[in-house]
């Protein structure tokens, strides 16, 4: 499904892409760094794929930046995005972290409970 501007996974998608350029990375760049194809980053930066929380993640590790750089325009709007408001709580909380090492243990803590929540979500059974 094409997404329009107005739609918020376009907008983040457009923020992954202008984070990209500031760094001057290419496509492939971010996606050896993330262990993806360059046409999977196009197609996150276009808003075609909605990025969830363990996603946004491994693109900010590769980009070098917060989650909250990518959120800061839905953080407290009615709009819907790909995560929930106490993951986006959390995020923030986590990029508060002063150590690089202890932040970068705490998004791969986060990203494995938000996988295993959607996946309860989705009606899986824990086995």
């Amino acid at each position: 499904m094409k997404r329009t501007k107005a739609d918020p996974h376009f907008a983040i998608g457009a923020r992954l892409k202008e984070r990209r350029l500031l760094l001057n990375l290419s496509q492939e760049d971010v996606g050896n760094a993330m262990g993806i194809s360059l046409s999977q980053v196009a197609r996150y930066e276009s808003g075609e794929n909605q990025a969830d929380m363990p996603m946004l993640f491994r693109f900010c590790d590769a980009l070098q930046c917060d989650v909250s750089d990518l959120l800061t325009d839905f953080i407290g709007r009615e709009t819907p995005v790909p995560m929930t408001p106490v993951a986006i709580e959390i995020a923030q909380m986590v990029d508060k972290l002063k150590d690089e090492k202890c932040r970068g243990i705490a998004r791969k803590i986060m990203s494995q409970v938000l996988t295993l929540d959607q996946h309860y979500q989705e009606g899986g059974n824990g086995r």
